[in-house]
């Protein structure tokens, strides 16, 4: 359910969902930004190096790490499909031989859509997340992409408000309880 405001009161539908057994897990906010020129970043203190995942194994790594990040599983099996293809990246960052970062971007005509963007919880706020955005930014320019669309948690607002990226829309998850 999207709220045109995060401040918007609560809609009948969302009352209705809370008071007949579902709960609101978390947030998002739909964010855009144009992709006219990347902006400079602060480089991590070691190099951070961006590469498609090449097998199943480093896509296991990939979906604990991104997992591990946003606090819930991912399906592995709901992952293979997407090696491969064309118009989606699923993106290791490697910083001193161990994996550090994940993003999924995928393309829609001119919009790049980024999913997944996460950081080791173990090695957040040492600019990984910056370097990273600008790779991921440089890397949808470079395929023709005009725009960057992402659902931001609200631990990754600063970073996309710094970088350009506007706010769209809040976007409410529901999760139905046992």
């Amino acid at each position: 359910i999207w709220a045109a405001q995060a401040s918007d009161p609560p809609s009948s539908l969302e009352r209705s969902l809370l008071t007949s057994g579902w709960s609101e897990p978390f947030e998002q906010t739909a964010m855009v930004k144009a992709l006219n020129a990347v902006e400079p970043f602060e480089a991590p203190h070691s190099p951070l190096i961006v590469s498609p995942v090449e097998d199943e194994g480093e896509l296991a790594t990939w979906a604990a790490l991104s997992g591990a990040a946003f606090g819930y599983e991912i399906d592995v099996s709901a992952l293979k499909p997407l090696l491969g293809q064309a118009q989606v990246s699923v993106l290791k960052a490697v910083q001193d031989d161990a994996m550090v970062a994940t993003a999924l971007l995928l393309r829609t005509g001119l919009t790049a859509g980024l999913h997944q963007m996460s950081v080791d919880p173990g090695r957040q706020k040492q600019g990984i997340a910056s370097a990273l955005m600008a790779e991921l930014e440089r890397r949808a320019q470079v395929s023709g992409a005009q725009q960057m669309v992402l659902q931001a948690s609200p631990a990754g607002l600063p970073l996309y408000a710094k970088r350009g990226f506007v706010p769209q829309m809040t976007l409410r998850n529901y999760l139905r309880l046992p």
